[in-house]
């Protein structure tokens, strides 16, 4: 009956300990990226966020109801 017990107990234990398990993996990721590759990250966030593209203005002719030009683009 005993090693009945203990395989039962197996059953009962093992997806709590894979679920730690894989737990335990995310944590350390995220301790690897927000920890350690931190200067990494945010020197590449820096770069692409920091640009200047200078737009120049499209616009068009606007006309009165006679068609009469009342503003031009210059």
């Amino acid at each position: 009956m005993s090693g009945s017990q203990s395989s039962g107990r197996i059953h009962i234990y093992l997806p709590f300990l894979l679920l730690f398990f894989a737990f335990l993996v995310v944590e350390a990721r995220l301790y690897w990226l927000q920890i350690i590759q931190h200067q990494a990250f945010s020197e590449r966030a820096r770069g692409e966020q920091i640009r200047k593209i200078e737009v120049s203005p499209k616009r068009g002719t606007i006309y009165d109801r006679n068609l009469q030009k009342l503003a031009i683009n210059i």
